[in-house]
């Protein structure tokens, strides 16, 4: 197997519900957690989440 290091690998765990992000150390990158289960009511990572959605499907990504 050869991974590419100047990408990022996004892992789905379709039983587990759980989202894994795989990011090069020389990439830097910045990850940010959206969280759509938060109980707090000021919290907008759930719109967040939403807007986000909308955008990834008009780019044709497959959302679960």
């Amino acid at each position: 197997m050869i991974l590419n290091t100047d990408c990022v690998y996004v892992c789905f765990d379709v039983y587990g519900g759980a989202v894994h992000i795989l990011i090069p150390r020389n990439l830097n990158l910045e990850v940010n957690e959206l969280r759509i289960d938060d109980p707090d009511p000021e919290s907008t990572d759930a719109a967040e989440f939403k807007l986000l959605s909308q955008e990834m499907a008009g780019h044709r990504f497959d959302l679960p």
